[in-house]
């Protein structure tokens, strides 16, 4: 699994104030592949990410 970052993305936050928003297309690709699934929740001022993986 090769992402290559588009030229239109652009970090143009200070250092230590966000990303570029792949990390979670990453992770849910790579979940995917595996068999399983990934889920979020937002609620109040936090997000909960439940991963779930078959058993190998």
């Amino acid at each position: 699994m090769n992402y290559r970052m588009d030229s239109s993305r652009s970090r143009t936050q200070a250092a230590g104030e966000g990303g570029y928003g792949l990390g979670l297309s990453i992770a849910k690709a790579a979940v995917q592949r595996s068999g399983g699934t990934i889920a979020a929740h937002s609620g109040g001022n936090e997000t909960v990410f439940t991963i779930t993986l078959r058993a190998v």
